[in-house]
């Protein structure tokens, strides 16, 4: 069956799922750059937009080290169709579209005939995945990509589709060169039911990864080349995250990892998985007539060992959104495992825990002085309501943006949150000597004593909040 038959064929199934991307893109379309996405989204973009292309790499200030494709594709449809906020998020919608696609088609691989939705909808309410589709962010094309790969791996065997997916990986990012070596682990060692590896067929499957090794060596040989140093260097913003901890330091990011699995609602998820795995101790048998269940724990096992080493080692690289590949394929194991070895009437219940934990995980936000990934979440809706009504606070009562001290995300320039031309952001909080703080519940880099600090010796000058999202206008007494 062809490419364009398969798409005609399930049109109508995925219909629904197309039409909820659109929706929900539209009531989001006026949603400002969030979080990273200021950094590798819109940052890059304004980059190649305001210097009409005329510079490859990036300034120093805002090089993450990654490939700057998606700034550029970005600045190129703002060329086409305007520099806005609509324009930018709809900027996504085919990667979420060929990642609705590509995970019903491994749904049906897995799960069996008109099964794929089920896999859907656990993935359109995993909060990491939902919040990342409503922003502008990098990893949903990444992710998009990924799932492509595995399709094109597990279910079609197509060389094209995979080297689609592997170029398109290797453009986004260096986490995206990561996924290829492990889209390569899975194709050599986890596509296939005979577990014997032949050296010449290994061979031939390795010409595919080919193009998106070169495209990688060339970049980052060039990127050197230019610049000395690959993926950070000691003076950049974000060189922090990249000092290397210590054995405790270690063990404490095995156990924020560990968190992290958990973390959301996707304990039930992983609940669900435990289970079964002390079904399959006792039931050696069950294990060995499985071949696809196999598949799906080499795959998982595959993408922990070969993904998280490099979160580990480091200190801050432990964000929900790199684990994005990893949570889809604890989602795919789990909806396997619930549809192919649960009676049938406990599937509905099974499957109702599953669900109904993601989406409620939405909702889990922690006291104000625990950090967590607010970018991962849709708990963090509020924010862009309450930051809109506090900034035109802040206009009537004519202060001056630039004499607010803040944190991240809000530091800098307007400009590059709400694609405005306002040059002017706020700074980087000062408690000494800013006349005025702005603090929201997603900003988790105000330390424990600053917010002490604030809630005890300043004024509260307009409070806001909104489903326990606050964004608090302070006041020095």
């Amino acid at each position: 069956m062809t490419l364009f038959k398969l798409f005609k064929k399930q049109y109508w199934q995925l219909l629904p799922f197309y039409s909820i991307a659109i929706l929900v893109t539209w009531w989001v379309s006026n949603h400002i750059f969030f979080w990273d996405t200021i950094q590798l989204g819109s940052k890059h973009a304004h980059w190649y937009f305001e210097n009409n292309f005329n510079y490859f790499l990036l300034p120093s200030e805002i090089d993450s080290g990654h490939p700057s494709t998606f700034g550029m594709y970005l600045a190129t449809v703002w060329m086409i169709f305007g520099k806005s906020l609509c324009v930018s998020h709809f900027a996504l919608l085919p990667f979420t579209f060929l990642t609705i696609w590509s995970v019903y088609q491994l749904g049906e691989h897995f799960l069996g005939h008109q099964k794929g939705i089920y896999l859907l909808l656990l993935l359109f309410v995993d909060p990491t995945f939902a919040a990342q589709s409503l922003l502008v962010s990098p990893d949903v094309v990444l992710f998009s990509f990924f799932t492509l790969g595995l399709y094109a791996i597990l279910k079609t065997s197509s060389n094209i589709l995979l080297l689609v997916a592997t170029v398109g990986l290797v453009l986004i990012s260096l986490r995206g060169m990561m996924i290829i070596a492990l889209l390569f682990f899975i194709k050599n060692f986890a596509s296939n039911k005979n577990t014997r590896i032949d050296i010449t067929t290994f061979i031939k499957s390795s010409f595919v990864f080919i193009p998106s090794g070169l495209i990688a060596l060339v970049f980052l040989s060039y990127h050197y080349s230019q610049t000395g140093w690959i993926g950070y260097h000691e003076s950049s913003p974000w060189a922090a995250s990249f000092e290397k901890v210590n054995a405790i330091g270690f063990l404490k990011n095995i156990l924020i990892l560990c968190w992290r699995f958990l973390d959301f609602g996707r304990i039930f998820v992983i609940f669900i998985i435990f289970y079964y795995s002390t079904y399959f101790i006792r039931k050696k048998n069950s294990l060995r007539e499985s071949n696809l269940l196999k598949q799906l724990i080499v795959i998982n096992l595959l993408a922990i060992f070969i993904l998280c080493p490099t979160l580990l080692i480091y200190k801050g690289l432990l964000g929900h959104r790199y684990l994005l590949p990893i949570y889809f394929l604890h989602l795919l194991l789990c909806c396997y495992l619930i549809f192919r070895h649960t009676r049938k009437n406990q599937i509905k219940w099974l499957y109702s825990l599953a669900f109904i934990g993601l989406l409620t995980g939405n909702l889990w936000i922690y006291p104000k002085k625990i950090a967590q990934g607010w970018d991962s979440t849709l708990a963090h809706l509020p924010y862009y309501e309450l930051r809109e009504q506090i900034m035109s606070y802040i206009q009537e009562e004519d202060i001056l943006i630039e004499e607010i001290g803040t944190r991240f995300p809000e530091i800098g320039a307007l400009k590059y949150k709400d694609l405005s031309k306002v040059e002017k952001g706020m700074t980087n909080a000062n408690l000494k000597k800013d006349k005025y703080i702005f603090y929201a519940t997603i900003m988790n880099d105000f330390t424990d004593s600053e917010i002490d600090t604030l809630e005890y010796e300043w004024r509260i000058k307009k409070k806001l909040k909104k489903n326990r999202i606050e964004v608090i206008l302070y006041e020095r007494k």
